[in-house]
């Protein structure tokens, strides 16, 4: 569990990309632990050259906000990772997942976390 009260689970689709692939699927599942309502959102950030976060291979960073998620709820975000053209160099590259938690709205957070997962490239 997190700091914010959440767990964070994920799953790649497929486990690993070949350097020729055009896109992975990252399948976020966030699900709210604690006994309260959580206005809840989160960025996925590309720390590399390698990995986008959209088709035209500009963006590095995405936010997502799920909004209020209930005692127990969960929620499951794809998100597409889009490899380098023409071919993606072989090895291991960073993404961070990082949730915040927000009091009113989501202009400003109570709490944030973050960690890291790698995607394999072969």
């Amino acid at each position: 569990m997190d700091p914010v009260g959440l767990d964070i689970s994920y799953e790649l689709i497929p486990i690993r990309a070949s350097k020729t692939d055009d896109f992975i699927v990252l399948l976020l599942n966030v699900k709210n632990v604690d006994k309260r309502k959580k206005l809840i959102s989160l960025d996925v950030v590309s720390n590399n050259d390698q990995i986008y976060l959209d088709s035209y291979r500009a963006r590095k960073k995405e936010e997502f906000r799920l909004g209020i998620l209930s005692e127990k709820e969960s929620r499951e975000i794809p998100v597409k990772l889009f490899l380098q053209k023409p071919s993606a160099r072989p090895g291991l590259y960073d993404i961070s997942i990082i949730s915040y938690l927000h009091d009113r709205d989501y202009e400003s957070y109570i709490e944030k976390s973050e960690f890291k997962i790698q995607v394999r490239v072969v």
